[in-house]
């Protein structure tokens, strides 16, 4: 059996997160949006969204990012950059780090729901990113974008 350790840095990250909690807005996974971006069949009232999930690793070379600071990062960087809304889950994530070896760590996943016409949305998630590497020494921070029909 190869040994479970948690690294500082690595390039990948989650491959099993555990969801604990429940988004602002429901997604609907049967009923992506067409060529033209419409979102017939998903309900009245449907849009068409953009779905981006960033995962944040926890641990890093003296220990891991604390609750207090995680917090603060969100009040700082995300909040102001997303005030509709965001859901924030905690996860456990398992990936093969550089070294081959199996590394296991707790995780926050944020998942942002915004129009896709929304301006400069992609530059404000990279800006979380970068602050997020910078401040927590982290090699990075996984992001996952979809479109979605999103209804109230």
């Amino acid at each position: 059996m190869r040994a479970v350790r948690a690294v500082p840095r690595h390039p990948g990250t989650l491959a099993l997160i555990v969801l604990l909690g429940i988004g602002l807005a429901a997604t609907q996974p049967l009923s992506a949006p067409g060529p033209g971006g419409e979102c017939a069949g998903a309900g009245q009232a449907s849009r068409s969204f953009v779905r981006t999930e960033l995962y944040f690793g926890l641990g890093r070379g003296d220990g891991v990012v604390g609750g207090a600071e995680f917090e603060s990062f969100l009040a700082a960087e995300v909040a102001p950059r997303f005030p509709a809304g965001l859901t924030l889950v905690d996860g456990a994530g398992r990936f093969e780090g550089t070294a081959g070896d199996h590394v296991v760590e707790q995780s926050k996943l944020l998942i942002l729901l915004y129009p896709e016409a929304e301006p400069e949305a992609d530059a404000r998630i990279e800006s979380i990113r970068r602050e997020y590497r910078r401040r927590f020494d982290q090699e990075a921070v996984l992001r996952s974008d979809a479109r979605a029909c999103v209804s109230p």
